[in-house]
């Protein structure tokens, strides 16, 4: 960072963590975790943490003081992971960074300083990363408000789902530290956020080979515990403030609706117009072929209204669009979700009968079938649970019947449900 504003250093003291604090988040770290480049074992440091504790909170209270990161912290093994079957370019697979795990365990500190100061000027559209957040609370929140608009006489909606490219790559750090400042974070703690940004790099690491280290110059380093509320940070002021348009943020997932009586004048165009503009200044790009909208009316015939365009190109005007993990339809119905879940869990009973036919005993297959298939049929059910049909309730019940039925071949559903302590996926629903 070769910026920085005027009124830095600051004499505000340095935050500093305590043994019995270190020692108790380096036993909760995920033992089975990939190392970053350092290969130091996360299980090591869960096991050991009473011995470890002490010599980590020596290194950790002399990094904050000193405002310098050990080189190791900044360094990241880039992982693909493929998104397809058999991926034959680039974009076919999903990179994941690896970082250091004794950086993440100091990067909880920091972002939970962090949080405490900027708390209060965060945009309340904004769902991600933050405690009492999550992407259900945010689909609820959507709903609510899009079901809300369209009970007035007439009313239709113009919802818009916007995608930025490689957001966090592209944040530039002077103004991600600018901002950090205007919404109030500690300054004694800028110089730590500087140099943690500063000189980092990165390699790929695939089947055994590595490649060469490569400089990162800008973005929100990925894979670290620091980098999702860096950005919430960057976007914060992203905002609309139009009475009949609402924005929903999910970290770097952008949502806009605008609600639309009979014969009115859009001006989802003009916000868009803003965000576009908001993206050329904060080093962003809007991601023109992945931005979609939505239009929804219970009315007799669809109103007529002008496309949309980002940048010249016209947005692609959809029935559906899945946006945080559901399908959303322009009737606002759940058919589509329904029908997708379904098949995906249903293909994952095969790992239940492949298990099973390997001698796996039933308390750990139930144990199998629950995160790995409940999970899917029960993602954000609080959004759609009391608007789906009895036959889509159905289709649900049906996959765990088939599932208890491989966990417990010899028993009716009724006496499964009993052996496995479980209830109906229906009454569960009810009760979350």
């Amino acid at each position: 960072v070769n910026l920085l504003p005027p009124f830095l250093p600051s004499n505000e003291s340095v935050p500093a963590v305590e043994c019995y604090q270190v020692c108790k988040k380096l036993q909760t770290v995920h033992s089975f975790k990939a190392p970053g480049p350092d290969n130091i074992s996360p299980r090591i440091l869960k096991e050991y943490a009473h011995v470890l504790a002490e010599p980590i909170t020596i290194i950790f209270n002399t990094s904050l003081a000193s405002g310098v990161v050990p080189s190791s912290w900044k360094e990241s093994n880039i992982v693909p992971i493929p998104k397809t079957c058999k991926p034959i370019a680039e974009a076919d697979t999903r990179p994941i960074s690896l970082t250091s795990c004794l950086s993440k365990v100091l990067e909880d500190f920091v972002v939970s300083w962090l949080i405490e100061d900027v708390k209060e000027k965060i945009d309340p559209s904004q769902f991600g990363c933050l405690k009492g957040t999550s992407t259900t609370f945010c689909l609820l929140d959507m709903l609510h408000t899009w079901l809300s608009h369209l009970d007035g006489l007439g009313n239709h909606l113009r919802i818009c789902f916007l995608d930025f490219s490689k957001a966090f790559d592209r944040i530039g750090y002077n103004l991600l530290i600018e901002k950090l400042i205007n919404l109030g974070a500690r300054r004694s703690l800028i110089p730590w956020i500087i140099n943690f940004l500063s000189n980092r790099r990165q390699r790929v690491k695939f089947d055994g080979a590595t490649s060469d280290w490569l400089p990162v110059n800008a973005g929100v380093p990925q894979g670290t515990k620091l980098g999702p509320i860096l950005f919430l940070v960057m976007v914060n002021n992203l905002r609309i403030t139009s009475p009949d348009t609402r924005m929903w943020k999910y970290v770097d997932d952008v949502s806009t609706s605008e609600s639309l009586s009979r014969n009115c004048t859009s001006i989802t165009q003009s916000t868009l117009n803003s965000v576009q503009l908001w993206a050329s200044d904060n080093w962003m790009k809007l991601n023109i072929k992945k931005c979609k909208e939505l239009r929804v009316s219970f009315l007799g015939e669809t109103p007529q209204l002008m496309p949309l365009v980002i940048d010249g190109h016209p947005i692609e005007t959809v029935r559906s669009h899945k946006v945080l993990g559901l399908t959303i339809q322009n009737n606002l119905k759940w058919d589509e979700h329904i029908h997708e879940i379904v098949s995906k869990a249903s293909k994952r009973l095969h790992i239940l009968r492949v298990l099973r036919r390997s001698g796996i005993p039933p308390a750990d297959l139930l144990t199998v079938y629950i995160a790995l298939i409940r999970s899917i049929l029960e993602y954000s059910c609080e959004v759609w649970h009391n608007s789906i049909s009895c036959y889509l309730s159905d289709k649900l019940e049906k996959i765990q019947k088939r599932a208890l039925r491989i966990v417990y071949p010899e028993q009716t559903y009724k006496d499964a449900l009993l052996s496995a302590g479980i209830t109906k996926l229906e009454t569960r629903r009810e009760d979350l």
